[in-house]
């Protein structure tokens, strides 16, 4: 109502004025004071939008790569769809009610630009894509929606493209190599579509039977190191510092990946087989050496221990370390140094091992299972060079923490999950020594 009251005053105040268009400019004073008393005031927002939301296409006439090995190379766009905007609005609104505060909302739309395309990458047929840039920034391909044709002679049309092309209309690009990118982001990249680049691996096959390729005649792989407390887990873990209080480590700071260092987000081992058994298309036989540590060089006083990288405020996460009983840092023993630096990695984790025997007979490969001495002894000598008087020979395999200990746990822990187990390896100096009636007592 009192709109519509100032309104008409304002329009009767400029036409008595005798101004030019004085009763419209009246009215719209009034108008305006009106709706400053009737307490409302919109505004609205528009974000920065693309005027052009077509796609380059492939280049006519570009040659397609061949690879040999692996390579990086760039792709070349062979199908898209207009890139997809998205339109996000969003409300906010102050003041109103009493007072005769006025009463402001106001409204912003931003837009987000996506891209759907296929990138043709070289010819067929590949063995993997390894990784994949934008521009220079490295993508997580289990983020978002990725689908890698090899380029055989047999791949069969891509279900989206078919589904704008329609059956029978959209090629398979068989004997090339391409990629499916779905719903991409570009805000990270200026809303421009970024350069893609890709490292890819073409395993060569040979067909001739007198011409096997090196790749063809490797069957059997030895795994190392056998020194890291997580080295070989098919599970992320992670090291914690902090302070220790009644037993247990309380975080201080960021935690640290122990053997996750890899762009297809999960532990080094699994990446590891999976590049194994892509290069080796014939292997059969996986090794796995695990080590314990000798204390000195003479078996009178060398003891064998599982060992770790560090006691004192110190935890792993979401598994803690254990081997043989010896389930908290405290009671292994600790790795020595030289000159400030650690001489190896600690003994791997008891469950870490089983987890990778498992994932090894899941992949239907045999396993040879390697116990190795190490010396953790200034110097790090060889355990070949280990060797002591005949008398001393029993006491060092059956004391408390002798060989017999260090054999018999895994003997234990790997049964059934393992298809060969070494008992003494490079023990040279060791199997050496000889009694005065001429017997080898390590021997026996």
């Amino acid at each position: 109502m009192a709109s519509i009251v100032l309104t008409t005053i304002g329009r009767a105040v400029g036409t008595a004025s005798g101004i030019p268009f004085g009763g419209q400019i009246g009215s719209i004073i009034g108008g305006l004071a009106g709706a400053a008393l009737s307490g409302t005031s919109k505004r609205h927002y528009e974000g920065a939008r693309l005027e052009e939301l077509a796609v380059q296409t492939s280049t006519y006439g570009r040659m397609i790569p061949i690879v040999f090995g692996s390579v990086r190379i760039a792709g070349n766009v062979i199908w898209s769809q207009p890139i997809k905007e998205v339109g996000k609005t969003t409300k906010t609104s102050s003041g109103g009610k009493g007072g005769g505060t006025t009463k402001s909302s106001s409204t912003s739309t931003e837009y987000r630009y996506f891209v759907t395309l296929a990138i043709a990458i070289c010819e067929g047929e590949i063995s993997k894509i390894n990784r994949v840039w934008a521009d220079a920034k490295l993508l997580d391909l289990s983020q978002g929606t990725y689908r890698m044709y090899k380029g055989s002679e047999t791949q069969v049309p891509d279900t989206l493209i078919e589904s704008y092309e329609g059956v029978g209309a959209t090629p398979a690009y068989r004997g090339t190599a391409y990629i499916v990118i779905e719903d991409f982001p570009l805000a990270d990249f200026g809303n421009r579509i970024p350069n893609f680049t890709f490292e890819v691996t073409r395993q060569l096959s040979q067909t001739d039977a007198d011409a096997q390729s090196v790749e063809e005649a490797v069957t059997s792989v030895m795994m190392i190191p056998g020194s890291g407390e997580f080295v070989y887990d098919t599970e992320a873990q992670y090291k914690v510092n902090g302070q220790t209080v009644s037993g247990n480590v309380t975080q201080g700071g960021y935690r640290a990946a122990l053997n996750q260092h890899n762009a297809d987000g999960k532990a080094n081992t699994l990446v590891a087989l999976d590049q194994l058994q892509l290069t080796f298309p014939n292997l059969a036989w996986v090794g796995i050496a695990v080590n314990w540590f000798g204390t000195t060089m003479d078996i009178a006083t060398c003891d064998i221990w599982p060992s770790v990288e560090y006691q004192a405020n110190t935890t792993t996460t979401p598994d803690v370390w254990g081997v043989a009983g010896y389930n908290t840092r405290a009671t292994a023993h600790q790795i020595g140094n030289d000159s400030g630096k650690l001489r190896y990695g600690g003994t791997p984790d008891d469950g870490s091992i089983v987890r990778l025997l498992d994932e090894l007979q899941d992949r239907d490969l045999k396993v040879f299972f390697y116990p190795q001495l190490l010396m953790d002894v200034a110097g790090k000598p060889w355990r070949g060079h280990l060797t002591g008087s005949p008398a001393n020979v029993s006491s060092f395999f059956s004391k408390t923490h002798g060989y017999n200990a260090f054999i018999l746990h895994y003997a234990n822990l790997v049964a059934g999950k393992v298809d060969a187990f070494a008992i003494g390896t490079e023990l040279r100096d060791l199997t050496k020594i000889t009694s005065s009636t001429g017997v080898f007592p390590v021997v026996s």
